[in-house]
């Protein structure tokens, strides 16, 4: 009888074992195309100058935040109202700007066609980059806090 329950059980996590590899093979597949997508974007964000890179990252910060804001800008007014309060304050853009630029680093870091291409210095600069992402992503989770913007989980 426990060998039964056990040879069950052992096919059970082989069967989860290959379900979740072929997920993930999935999800890897479309991260990679998404990637391609935006090397051309990445390409000339690493030929910017930091100011322009700063300026790049603001005005795609929507599209780089929206797995961490969501649709809280067409929840409702008083989320709307909040989040022109956010975009206002100059701290709150500030962080906002360095997480973006770690969200971008981790994308540049994430192309292997890009990484071959850069200079050592360069690779270093946005490794560091990509590494301070969860630092970062505390930094403007306080700004989301303080305008009641944070997602519960």
């Amino acid at each position: 009888m426990a060998k039964k329950i056990l040879l069950v059980l052992g096919a059970l996590v082989l069967i989860g074992i290959v379900v979740f590899g072929v997920t993930m093979c999935g999800v890897k597949q479309v991260a990679d195309e998404k990637l391609k997508e935006k090397e051309p974007q990445l390409r000339q964000y690493v030929q910017m100058t930091e100011v322009d890179q700063n300026a790049y990252v603001e005005k795609n910060m929507n599209e780089l935040f929206t797995t961490i804001i969501g649709e809280l800008k067409n929840e409702n007014e008083l989320s709307k109202e909040k989040m022109q309060r956010l975009e206002a304050d100059p701290e709150a853009k500030a962080a906002g700007i360095q997480l973006g630029r770690s969200i971008v680093a981790m994308f540049i870091i994430s192309s292997d066609n890009i990484v071959k291409d850069l200079s050592p210095a360069d690779k270093e600069k946005y490794t560091k980059e990509s590494d301070d992402l969860s630092n970062r992503l505390d930094a403007y989770n306080v700004f989301l806090k303080k305008y009641d913007l944070a997602k519960e989980n």
